[in-house]
């Protein structure tokens, strides 16, 4: 499988004999490792605690000299460290005042320990750590804390051996795999359930799932934090629809990649995803599909999927286009897909450098939005592939995550999607040397001195879409109209952020405010800008911004003549935060009329807190420290609020995730 020629005959790459083999390898084992693992998560009462070796000693910016800035320099690479501990109902004290109405449960999904048990391995990107839940239960002005690991089929092993098992990473492990453990990464993909990214609630039966890139949906109780197996093992299948020899074969597909940010079908309540099939020939096909957790006949837990629509990735690029896609929009009536020119190299994936570090930026393709009505999905059962999308084109770009989407009426009849991103001109970030969340980075302050900025706000504006009847038919392809927002603050500077929110309340219409976090701490021309030890949280006003983006600059102030500001921050001088999470506060008439819940990490005290923000004016309302426990970065997170913990939907998505 690793030793094939570069070309070979009939003048095929070698890329595509990988993909055409591990394609098949996969599939023909894919029945027997399912049933391996088809049993529900092991519980393990015990975390690992095997402490991993002592590491020297990093260099230190030179700037970074008094007592207290090396400190908090100190526990700011301490944050990134495994972190053992689990804590399980621990009261906290709380300082300054909680809403009296703010009434529920926030989760947090994130990893927590990164190198192997018995100090043989670690990984080098935080995306690849053990799954580690965080609750936080407010009630009364009081705060409980409670952090486990997600006891997956995979965090078993790794505990029941002392290993790291070998698995398609996206970040680089070190020592890297050996061929042997390369093919064992292969060939046991499906077998995968470490899921440290997000959190979900399912569609149909509300049951709630950690999530992350890939396909696995791991169900656990969000009071106990406690897994209870994979959701998906019992799928209603979507791939293998296409045919062959003029339809007379079907097609062997296998589902590779998702994303771990599913989405809410605004009329029906199904979840909405988008999936990769690999198939044996013809290239790649992306897939969006709604689905729902139903009780089978059994008793048992059963997925119900239907196609959205499908897309053969070769019209778009060629037959190896693989994009990486870690998010998709939704709006009232439709669905969008953003397939950046960002390639997933599949004869690579299991190489034990990770897929992240080596993902191939083209940006000469551009990036095309697929667009989907969801008044025309396939009805369950369907055997055929799913209608094919509506495609606009843009310049080249790249985001992890969508903001929001909304759709206005036009003159001529038809309707507008407006799809806001949080984006990047070049994939940096993600791929380049000095990318976020790889930890040898994120633990040497000379190398956080370059870490690349937070993204942008960049809004697409996609004409045309659902024109009445008679309306000449429009063009397969249509050019989007895109826009960078202006982030400035009151003094002009220019800020960034990610892990971008937005108030539900405002979905799934016109949105006006977006809410992230930046880990530098100051704006753009205010002064060095160094990545930590302590950040922002930003909001952002999108009306604000709006005037004057075409031109390049922001609005004006009609008073002073001066940039009108679009952002508004809160930092603090040791306080790293996380994602943001909109509440609004019930019977609230603005969309900003309400709070932000932030797990923060304190780099001087080095501990965790979860932070209470009034969202109209960014000020601190109140803050709950863990005890001592450090909770480690966590990526994204749900709140619940009291009436709605055992079905209902979720509140504070970001489109439901």
């Amino acid at each position: 499988f690793f030793r094939l020629p570069k070309k070979m005959p009939g003048g095929r790459t070698l890329r595509a004999c990988r993909v055409q083999t591990l394609v098949l390898c996969v599939s023909s084992v894919h029945s027997l490792t399912c049933s391996l693992v088809r049993s529900p998560a092991h519980t393990v009462t015990a975390p690992c605690r095997a402490r991993p070796p002592v590491r020297a000693a990093r260099p230190m910016l030179v700037a970074a000299q008094d007592p207290a800035a090396m400190d908090t320099e100190r526990g700011f690479e301490h944050w990134w460290d495994d972190a053992d501990e689990e804590v399980v109902d621990r009261q906290l004290s709380v300082q300054g005042t909680i809403p009296p109405w703010l009434r529920g449960r926030l989760l947090r999904n994130g990893p927590g320990r990164w190198r192997a048990p018995d100090g043989s391995r670690t990984y080098l990107h935080a995306f690849d750590g053990l799954a580690k839940l965080a609750s936080f239960h407010i009630d009364d002005g009081r705060v409980t804390f409670s952090t486990q690991f997600l006891r997956t089929q995979f965090y078993a092993n790794t505990v029941s051996t002392g290993r790291l098992p070998p698995s398609i990473t996206t970040g680089p492990v070190q020592p890297a795999w050996s061929r042997k453990e390369q093919v064992a990464a292969s060939l046991t993909a499906t077998g995968f359930d470490n899921t440290p990214v997000n959190i979900h609630r399912m569609g149909g039966s509300g049951a709630w799932v950690a999530v992350t890139d890939a396909p696995p949906l791991v169900s656990f109780d969000p009071v106990t934090l406690q897994a209870s197996g994979r959701l998906d093992l019992r799928q209603t299948p979507i791939t293998g629809r296409s045919r062959l020899l003029g339809g007379l074969l079907p097609s062997p597909g296998y589902e590779l990649f998702s994303t771990a940010h599913p989405q809410r079908h605004t009329a029906t309540g199904e979840t909405l995803n988008y999936h990769l099939e690999l198939r044996a020939l013809g290239g790649g096909l992306a897939h969006i599909a709604a689905a729902k957790a139903v009780q089978g006949d059994d008793g048992r837990m059963w997925l119900e999927r239907r196609l959205v629509g499908s897309l053969p990735l070769s019209t778009i690029a060629s037959d190896s286009y693989y994009p990486y896609v870690h998010s998709i929009a939704v709006s009232k009536h439709f669905v969008v897909l953003p397939l950046y020119p960002l390639q997933i190299p599949l004869g690579k994936i299991a190489n034990g450098q990770g897929f992240l570090r080596q993902l191939e930026w083209r940006p000469d393709q551009g990036t095309t939005l697929a667009v989907w009505d969801l008044r025309h999905a396939l009805p369950l059962n369907s055997t055929s592939l799913g209608p094919p999308p509506v495609l606009f084109t843009a310049p080249a770009a790249w985001g992890y995550h969508t903001i929001g989407c909304f759709e206005e009426s036009a003159p001529d009849g038809t309707t507008t999607l407006t799809l806001d991103v949080n984006a990047y001109s070049s994939p940096d970030i993600t791929n380049g040397p000095h990318g976020y969340a790889y930890l040898p980075n994120m633990r040497d302050a000379q190398l956080r001195a370059k870490q690349e900025l937070d993204g942008g706000f960049l809004r697409y504006t996609l004409p045309g879409l659902s024109p009445p009847p008679g309306a000449p038919p429009a063009a397969p392809k249509r050019a989007a109209r895109a826009q960078w927002l202006p982030m400035l603050d009151a003094a002009g500077r220019a800020w960034s952020f990610e892990l971008v929110r937005i108030s539900p309340a405002a979905k799934p219409g016109r949105h006006r405010f977006a809410y992230g976090h930046t880990g530098f701490n100051q704006p753009q021309g205010a002064g060095p800008r160094v990545f930590g030890p302590h950040g922002a949280l930003v909001k952002m006003d999108a009306d604000a911004a709006l005037d004057g983006a075409t031109a390049g600059h922001a609005s004006r102030d009609v008073s002073t003549g001066a940039p009108a500001p679009s952002v508004v921050t809160w930092s603090d001088g040791r306080v790293f935060p996380s994602e943001p999470l909109f509440v609004p506060r019930p019977g609230g008439a603005a969309e900003d009329d309400g709070v932000l819940l932030v797990v923060g990490y304190d780099t001087a005290r080095r501990e965790s807190m979860l932070l209470v923000l009034e969202a109209r004016g960014m000020t601190e309302m109140a803050r709950a420290y863990t005890g001592g426990t450090r909770c480690p970065p966590s990526f994204h997170g749900q709140w619940i609020p009291d009436t709605d913990e055992g079905g209902g939907h979720d509140v504070g998505a970001k489109h439901d995730s």
